[in-house]
């Protein structure tokens, strides 16, 4: 047996059973829960070699880490030895102020200039957030919406997406089975037809909320980062995205990246999607949503609530409120686009940190991508 720190570090040799170690070591006088902290930290920076200090002696720790295809990190091995390197000191330093890194940064310009630019946004609103949303029952008796001046549904961007909400037949699919229950989300979408009506109105839509200088502005950023080419393949690409049909039950194209996040659907017993404020508010308004609470919320600008559309659950969902909807587009386009998945999508807006959640999938019968969700997240 070789000690090489006193109640700090020791190496040795020990035998279990029929097993040998020749060269075993670990660390003395700290818990269990000190060492799994340590390796964890260790393993997760991804760091070669980790130095403890401990009572003026160095403790090399090196961790040997696994991650299987699509899987998670595991730890393989973990090695203690006393540190050869040279000596390190406890001096503290005043760390030095870091800047994000330049794609990061030019994101962030990016959201900067499209909340400048965006002359759309509600301003004349009261909400009422009520109470912490708690177990499936209702602990805000009152609306979340308060009060919205309703002169802004005048403007071209609400206008064409109201236009929509009520002309463009995407109503929640209910499809009664033999044993009584019902499948949603599992109708197929009429097919778009160039030039029929339905296919103008959400034409109309795309084309108004592409014009404006908020996506203008997300053009610029997409084809300067070499994201797209140029105007052309990128609202081909979208048009795809948005109104590119799938399933989401295993049968029928029923589902749109676009009937998802601004309209929602039934799904099961829950509602599925739904991340628009201004639906919200019609619906609310027509009373066929209650309000149940909060889950968190960022002053009057974004909030993650829980509620009941009908007879169906939303547990937790977010959207914007301080936001038109063609921002919420061009933003969530952009995520989609460049950063997808869980929050990865990372920005602040009015000083507040907030990111976007965002997946793809195929879309049914193509070799194209269509959204399947996006949303925002605080």
């Amino acid at each position: 047996m070789r000690l090489l720190f006193k109640d700090v570090q020791i190496t040795l040799q020990f035998e279990w059973g029929r097993l040998q170690a020749m060269k075993n070591a670990f660390l003395m006088g700290s818990s269990p829960e000190f060492e799994i902290a340590a390796y964890t930290i260790c393993a997760l920076t991804e760091i070669k070699e980790c130095i403890l200090v401990r009572e003026n002696n160095q403790i090399s720790i090196k961790i040997e880490t696994i991650t299987p295809p699509g899987g998670t990190m595991k730890i393989k091995s973990v090695i203690i030895t006393q540190y050869s390197g040279k000596p390190t000191t406890t001096k503290k330093t005043t760390p030095k102020p870091t800047k994000p890194p330049a794609d990061q940064a030019r994101l962030q310009q990016l959201v900067d200039e499209m909340r400048a630019a965006d002359v759309d946004k509600p301003i004349d609103y009261i909400l009422n957030w009520g109470n912490p949303a708690t177990a499936n029952e209702d602990v805000s008796p009152e609306p979340l919406f308060t009060f919205v001046n309703e002169s802004l549904f005048e403007r071209p961007v609400y206008k064409t997406l109201i236009d929509v909400y009520t002309n463009g037949g995407f109503i929640p699919d209910q499809t009664e089975t033999l044993d009584g229950e019902y499948v949603q989300v599992c109708n197929a979408e009429p097919p778009l037809v160039s030039g029929d009506a339905r296919e103008k109105l959400l034409r109309k839509f795309f084309d108004t909320y592409t014009n404006t200088t908020v996506f203008q502005l997300a053009f610029n950023y997409l084809k300067e980062t070499n994201y797209i080419v140029d105007w052309a393949s990128l609202k081909r690409k979208l048009w795809t995205y948005w109104f590119g049909t799938y399933t989401r039950c295993k049968g029928p194209a029923g589902s749109s990246g676009f009937e998802h996040v601004f309209i929602g659907e039934w799904k099961a017993t829950k509602v599925d999607g739904q991340h628009c404020w201004v639906y919200f508010y019609r619906l609310e308004k027509e009373h066929k949503v209650n309000y149940y609470g909060y889950i968190s919320h960022l002053e009057q600008l974004t909030g993650t609530t829980k509620y009941t559309w009908e007879k169906y659950l939303k547990p937790i969902g977010g959207f914007n409120i301080g936001t038109s909807p063609a921002f919420d587009f061009t933003i969530f386009s952009v995520c989609a686009l460049t950063r997808s998945g869980g929050n990865k999508c990372r920005f602040t807006l009015d000083g507040f940190p907030v990111g976007v959640t965002s997946y793809l999938q195929d879309c049914a019968n193509t070799n194209e991508t269509c959204i399947a969700t996006a949303y925002p997240t605080n």
